[in-house]
């Protein structure tokens, strides 16, 4: 028994010196390092320990006056660490929601080429207005997505439409697929619910949507054929002939429904990202090819 004790007690020392230096290993990552910190506690119950020998009632005194500023100090440290943690943040998801809010843009230019489609069937003028900006900005493209939606909304209404449109150039229509993604990757620092459900809503229909193809023959008979998700409908269109066109109504209603979920992430976007992202555009901000995001945009 005698002989056990000092084996016992040696596995004990090893166990506890083996858990202590996992319990170093794990801090590895912390701001301070271990051996610092510790050499900084050792320091500091020395001091205590022969401060309270020499003159306890100063150290109790100092004890007391460093106490007096702990609250304030902590107030403070909350509203400085939280104003580094917020502008970090922000630097961090600019460029995403940037990106994000340029994708969304190439929506108003879906409207406006179906406006122009329109207005040719229809044998009037297709010169519509650019909007003037300073840059693009979550406002600004939250406010034209909602007048190209009144606009194609009051061309449905106010006139009759053909039964189809002549594909005389390809169909438009933006990655809503590269818009959410952008999203997610900003919604991981800077938690947007709203604005990610209904990015993800918004790329459901993308990939469900159908708009009806007519394909005409040398010998003048038609063929009808429903091409399904916005990638799709956008490639076929590109490999259209002349004598391809798009059903009318069905054609006008993908666009408007394109407009809807465009806006509805926008509205929710300005909603809930941060407000100077909002209304300020990104300095130094760099242009997103669109037109070569269309051959590479996750489907």
């Amino acid at each position: 028994m005698d002989q056990l004790l000092p084996m016992t007690e040696g596995c004990h020392d090893s166990a506890v010196a083996g858990r202590a230096k996992k319990w170093i290993g794990s801090r590895r990552n912390d701001p301070v390092p271990m051996l610092l910190a510790v050499g900084g506690c050792i320091l500091s119950v020395g001091a205590l320990v022969l401060g309270t020998n020499i003159d306890p009632r100063g150290v109790a005194s100092n004890v007391l006056a460093d106490l007096i500023l702990v609250g304030p100090a902590l107030l403070l440290s909350n509203i400085i660490v939280r104003r580094v943690q917020d502008a970090r943040t922000r630097q961090r998801i600019a460029p995403l929601i940037h990106v994000a809010v340029q994708l969304l843009d190439a929506a108003v230019q879906t409207g406006r080429q179906a406006l122009e489609i329109t207005d040719t069937a229809a044998g009037r003028d297709t010169a519509h207005k650019d909007r003037a900006h300073g840059g693009l900005t979550v406002e600004v493209v939250d406010a034209a997505l909602a007048d190209a939606a009144n606009q194609l909304e009051s061309a449905m209404r106010e006139q009759p439409l053909p039964p189809a449109f002549t594909v005389g150039e390809p169909l438009r229509f933006p990655r809503f697929a590269t818009i959410s993604l952008l999203l997610q990757q900003a919604n991981q620092s800077y938690p947007m619910p709203w604005t990610i459900a209904a990015a993800n809503i918004t790329q459901d229909w993308a990939q469900r949507c159908g708009v009806d193809f007519v394909y005409s023959s040398d010998t003048g008979k038609a063929s009808r054929r429903r091409h399904i998700g916005l990638v799709e409908i956008e490639e076929q269109s590109e490999a259209a002939g002349a004598a391809t066109s798009v059903d009318a109504l069905g054609y006008l209603q993908a666009v408007g429904e394109c407009l809807r979920g465009a806006h509805g992430i926008s509205r929710r976007l300005a909603q809930e990202a941060p407000p100077e992202l909002v209304r300020q555009p990104l300095a130094n901000a760099i242009d997103v090819d669109v037109e070569g995001l269309r051959t590479t945009a996750p489907t």
